[in-house]
């Protein structure tokens, strides 16, 4: 049982033989004791804590302030009624706390709900001691308070708070780790869990190096202390292979974001990570098929241009030479005597015989120029660009190209041609320009094509959008050769398409050859107004 508190005793003065020499008068007493109860009442209204003090009949003896302000009762009430008479509505543990106190034992509460006669709810921590003389009974209880509302309220915030983040990382649809300077995991969430087949009590405590594979641990390390060195926040996401390491040694891609925050027990990093074999499996497959594409699409093209060169060949050797050769039987019978009607009809049908030889060769020269195989593709460009100012007598063409230092593989002859041939009838259909300009020249070690014009331009966002096979073709056939394509463009503003195709064995090209200097052409003395294409 704790100690009660005793009353004070009047003090004696004693002889060194033990015997009374003089005794404090009773005015004397009464003095000391007044001087002492007036302590001890300036202590009790000074105390920062509520303070009353029952008899045993658990009326009240003394009160601070402090707690008449806590319970909402004034100092009168307390003095003229019994407590239970005060307060009706005590629980009943409170009022056994009273009579364990009456019998002596001290008891305390840390936090307990209360309802104040107002109605309003409080929590409060006490304390009931015993005081009064030695002997088997107290001469009552003190009991003192203290309204925690605040911190329990405080507290119940933080759970809640904690509990709501708690919920926020275990229903996250990715794994989040939280790691210390020392590199040593403090928090893991469900799907940590899940992803790298660890129960949450084997990670916490651990250093991060467990979910890095072994190869790797040794570049981490120093990755590391450089984060915690400037903390940013960054996703180290697409571009970058990171592997993590499962419980039971395999490895697998992920994808991880990077944060940190900062608490009273130091700076913490904070990664998510993203399991991305799925997707990982499926850009495989997508590149897969993608190679499957390409192979397949050159596959055509390759085709499709031998099939050109074949029918092209028949037309003008079968097809063509027929023709030549029923216009000259036409003409010998309209030598030879007939009616003058009939040698008209004749001459009629000779006229259109001949315009169809000359479509007919028109169409396979258009299917593939013989003129590539048989003189090059300086030569080959020079007869298209011919063409084109035939057709296009509004246009001024300008074609400029040296002879190749070297031959020139067919691929890439085709591939220039094509993309030249494509470029001249977009122009010729929608360019409405009033300049042009095509330019072969010879680099190191490739050949570049650049056609300019002045003309409308157009979004090549929007035509690329709408799925142009004539653009798509152009690309194609670069790809297939390793070549560059670039076409700068805007609405108004003209259009410049650059094709650079690498050439085998080129190595030493005069320097009178080269586009210029800087590899580029300006058409800004050939442009109305003083236009640029760029």
């Amino acid at each position: 049982m704790a100690s009660k508190v005793m009353a004070p005793q009047p003090s004696k003065t004693h002889t060194g033989n033990g015997n009374v020499r003089r005794s404090t008068s009773a005015s004397e007493r009464e003095q000391a004791l007044e001087r002492e109860l007036k302590i001890l009442r300036t202590f009790v209204e000074q105390a920062p804590v509520g303070v009353i003090m029952l008899d045993r009949q658990l009326r009240c003896v003394q009160v601070s302030q402090h707690w008449l302000d806590g319970v909402g009762v004034t100092r009168d009430q307390l003095l003229t009624q019994s407590h239970y008479e005060c307060f009706p509505n005590l629980p009943e543990d409170w009022k056994l706390a009273h009579s364990r106190g009456l019998a002596g034992e001290s008891v305390s509460v840390q936090e307990e709900r209360y309802v104040a006669p107002d109605g309003s709810e409080h929590w409060v921590s006490w304390q009931i001691t015993p005081w009064g003389d030695s002997g088997e009974t107290t001469g009552g209880i003190f009991i003192a308070s203290e309204d925690v509302t605040e911190r329990v309220h405080a507290q119940q915030e933080s759970q809640k708070n904690a509990s709501s983040i708690r919920s926020l990382l275990e229903s996250a649809p990715q794994a989040v780790i939280a790691v210390s300077a020392d590199g040593k995991i403090v928090l893991v969430n469900r799907d940590t869990e899940m992803m790298f087949g660890y129960q949450r009590e084997e990670l916490l405590g651990q250093p991060l190096d467990i979910l890095i594979p072994e190869s790797v641990r040794g570049r981490h390390s120093e990755h590391y202390q450089e984060y915690f060195a400037k903390m940013p926040s960054r996703r180290m996401g697409p571009g970058t292979n990171l592997t993590g390491r499962r419980k039971d040694g395999s490895n697998f891609p992920v994808e991880i974001g990077l944060s940190n925050y900062e608490t009273a027990e130091g700076r913490f990093a904070v990664a998510f990570l993203v399991d991305i074999t799925q997707r990982k499996r499926l850009e495989q497959v997508a590149q897969q098929h993608t190679q499957e594409i390409q192979t397949l699409a050159a596959s055509l093209l390759t085709a499709k241009d031998e099939e050109d060169r074949k029918v092209s060949r028949e037309l003008h050797d079968q097809i063509c030479q027929q023709l030549a050769s029923l216009a000259i039987d036409i003409g010998a019978l309209v030598a030879s005597p007939l009616p003058e009607n009939m040698r008209r009809r004749l001459k009629s049908l000779q006229v259109r015989v001949v315009r169809t030889s000359e479509e007919t060769r028109h169409i396979a020269h258009e299917l593939h120029s013989s003129v590539i195989d048989n003189l090059g593709i300086v030569a080959s460009l020079r007869d298209l660009c011919d063409q084109f100012s035939e057709r296009n007598s509004d246009a001024e063409l300008k074609f400029t190209g040296h002879a190749a230092p070297v031959v020139v593989p067919r691929e890439a002859a085709s591939c220039l041609y094509r993309v030249a041939q494509e470029c001249l009838q977009n122009i010729a259909k929608h360019a409405a320009a009033k300049h042009i300009s095509v330019k072969v020249a010879w680099l190191k070690g490739a050949v570049v094509l650049r056609i300019a014009d002045d003309g409308d331009g157009f979004n090549l966002k929007a035509v690329k959008g709408q799925g142009g096979l004539g653009l798509i073709g152009m690309e194609e056939r670069t790809r297939l050769v390793n070549g560059k394509l670039t076409i700068t463009t805007q609405p108004h503003h003209g259009t410049r398409v650059d094709l650079e195709v690498p050439l085998p064995d080129v190595s030493k090209i005069a320097a009178s050859h080269e586009l210029s200097e800087s590899g580029t052409i300006s058409l800004e003395a050939r442009l109305p107004h003083g236009a640029s294409i760029t």
